[in-house]
């Protein structure tokens, strides 16, 4: 409570700083015809969850399609690195818990690096247009800053999308900010987020070979947990589904993978332990997730993953507002167990994870 409350008032803080001290001049200064046309160097800066680097990823490959001979540089938890393997001329910079104020150690140091990097372009990729975001946007020092505005961020950047729509989905949404960054949309969703090659396909295959029951005809079920520290409710309620399904199901025919639940609370689920793993990288979970005959997971990032490769995968959306910023194809392979009367769907996931 007292960590909260000091973080709502450093945030206040800091927009009252902004208010008395912003010298609006020196954003008017900016040639934006000199750096929208042939940009050196980019920051594309996502948001920090999974599913916002997924949903990003044709706007990445599509910067990337239009500035060939452009450093394009992308901000990410560190746990992130591994999925950006796969796109060439991509170099990433590492920024984990992001703050929403300019006074944490750890962003101070991050924005300093940035600003010794001289960017053209700073772009907020988060779907929302999050603080977090559009303040290290701000404070990267980019000649063009810029992102999907909201009446909370718009006053850190010097290049605003004018009466942007309510857009339903977020490729909608997005393509505003293409038109005025200059670069041509995709005509169609990437199919593939991430390319898993087939040394990696097969080496996750064989670890769930290894821990499949070869006494039980039925399909290995993987289940991927995701939650952030302060989603308390959220993980009691992941908690009991997966006590449960663990009760059901034996380690030979069941992988949970906890890569993306918080560390220090799911090794405390002593009762568990047999039937997880934490792996490597989020590659090396992706590639044995996919061997799995189906999968489980409240990580509207990783389904989307999964179900690019193909993998039939069940999802608790506990983010709506994501979920219905999506279409039908990024929903590929994909069952949304859906909520009744806003209660977590327990016994829809049960009924999906044993019987599919």
């Amino acid at each position: 409570m007292s960590n909260s409350l000091l973080e709502s008032i450093l945030v206040k803080t800091d927009d009252l700083f902004e208010r008395i001290f912003h010298r609006q001049q020196e954003k008017e200064t900016v040639s934006f015809r000199t750096h929208l046309t042939d940009p050196r160097k980019i920051l594309l800066i996502p948001g920090q969850n999974l599913e916002d680097l997924v949903l990003s990823f044709d706007f990445i490959q599509a910067v990337r399609n239009r500035f060939p001979r452009a450093e394009v540089c992308i901000l990410v938890p560190r746990k992130h690195f591994c999925l950006l393997e796969n796109i060439p001329g991509i170099r990433e910079v590492e920024y984990g818990n992001r703050s929403l104020h300019p006074f944490d150690v750890h962003f101070r140091r991050v924005a300093a690096a940035l600003q010794k990097e001289n960017f053209d372009w700073a772009v907020n990729l988060s779907f929302n247009g999050g603080r977090a975001e559009a303040l290290i946007t701000y404070h990267s020092g980019a000649k063009v800053q810029t992102g999907l505005p909201t009446p909370e961020t718009e006053r850190f950047y010097n290049l605003l999308i004018k009466k942007l729509p309510d857009e339903p989905h977020f490729r909608e949404r997005f393509n505003h900010l293409f038109r005025v960054l200059q670069v041509r949309k995709p005509l169609k969703p990437t199919a593939n987020f991430i390319q898993l090659s087939e040394e990696e396909l097969d080496r996750g295959a064989k670890y769930v070979r290894m821990r499949k029951s070869r006494k039980k005809s039925g399909g290995f079920i993987g289940c991927a947990p995701e939650w952030q520290a302060e989603e308390k409710t959220l993980v009691r309620n992941l908690q009991k589904f997966i006590e449960k399904l663990t009760a059901e199901l034996e380690p030979t025919e069941l992988l949970v993978a906890a890569n993306l639940a918080v560390d220090e609370q799911i090794n405390k689920w002593e009762n568990i332990s047999a039937h997880m793993h934490i792996f490597a990288n989020l590659r090396n979970m992706l590639s044995s997730l996919a061997a799995c005959e189906r999968v489980i997971t409240n990580s509207i990032g990783l389904a989307c993953l999964l179900g690019s490769t193909g993998t039939t995968v069940g999802l608790i959306p506990t983010n709506k507002a994501i979920l219905s910023r999506l279409t039908y194809s990024d929903l590929k392979n994909i069952r949304v167990i859906r909520q009744e009367k806003d209660r977590f769907p327990l016994n829809q996931a049960l009924d999906f994870a044993l019987r599919g």
